[in-house]
């Protein structure tokens, strides 16, 4: 069984073979679920989730590079979430995983994505995912949800719903359920703006180089926007006509200027 002093530079090569390492880690905690040895399958489930974090990560830099900005949005959720997951049973791997949860919280606040949908559901059954047992307030199996058990993190499985409302948000339970709009044949489209994303991705080269941003309140020229009418949304982005909004401004438009900072490879 590898340590975790082993894999970890491993994990750091540009040719690393993510899914042979997790292949060769499962099988081994395979060994110690049959073995009944909770301490080694959890903490070989700890090296599993590492990998697979830092193989999403890699995911996350490549599909960015790709302009497949949605589908990274959705894989450093997961990214997060299996984070959330590690630190939960095993805190003391936060220094591990820091840089990864540092860069995927800078590159969700890049994002453009403002509002979210949110199903509203009453739950009428569910089940543990360690002993299939039903979740009863007055009849607790034992097993916590988030934690992890004999290798396995424990879970919640509805097996028995209603649906009641679908609600929109700002602050979503899951970030993957952006809004996107859709044109007059009920086909949805992608009507975000990249262009902070666009700019980093011309400047971060390795997805393991740290980077950080600054911003700064500017103010912009009427000149500086040659097709600017009256009726057209202020530049600003606060959402109004640019007439009820910067134009009256003596100042100018109000801008936000990002600058980036890329340490060395």
């Amino acid at each position: 069984m590898k340590q975790l002093n082993e894999i970890l530079p491993l994990l750091m090569k540009v040719d690393c073979n993510y899914e042979c390492l997790l292949s060769d880690i499962v099988a081994e905690k395979k060994k110690a679920q049959n073995s009944n040895d909770e301490q080694v399958a959890n903490y070989l489930w700890a090296e599993e989730t590492i990998v697979g974090i830092v193989r999403d990560f890699v995911s996350v830099f490549n599909l960015l590079k790709q302009e497949e900005f949605y589908k990274a949005w959705c894989v450093a959720e997961q990214v997060e979430l299996a984070i959330n997951n590690l630190i939960r049973n095993f805190p003391d791997f936060y220094q591990i995983v820091n840089y990864h949860i540092t860069i995927i919280h800078q590159l969700q606040r890049l994002y453009p994505y403002r509002l979210f949908a949110s199903y509203v559901i009453n739950i009428k059954r569910e089940e543990c995912s360690i002993c299939h047992k039903p979740r009863l307030i007055r009849s607790m199996c034992g097993h916590r949800k988030g934690y992890v058990y004999n290798g396995e993190i424990c879970y919640n499985t509805v097996t028995d719903l209603d649906f009641i409302s679908v609600d929109l948000v700002q602050n979503p339970v899951h970030k993957y359920a952006v809004v996107f709009l859709s044109d007059d044949k009920g086909n949805q489209y992608d009507h975000y703006d990249y262009g902070l994303l666009k700019g980093l991705m011309t400047y971060w080269k390795h997805p393991f180089q740290s980077w950080n941003y600054s911003i700064e309140d500017i103010r912009l020229k009427e000149t500086d926007f040659p097709e600017l009418t009256s009726d057209s949304l202020c530049p600003c982005g606060s959402g109004k006509k640019y007439e009820s909004c910067c134009q009256n401004d003596p100042l100018g438009i109000k801008h936000k200027k990002y600058i980036f900072y890329m340490d060395s490879i």
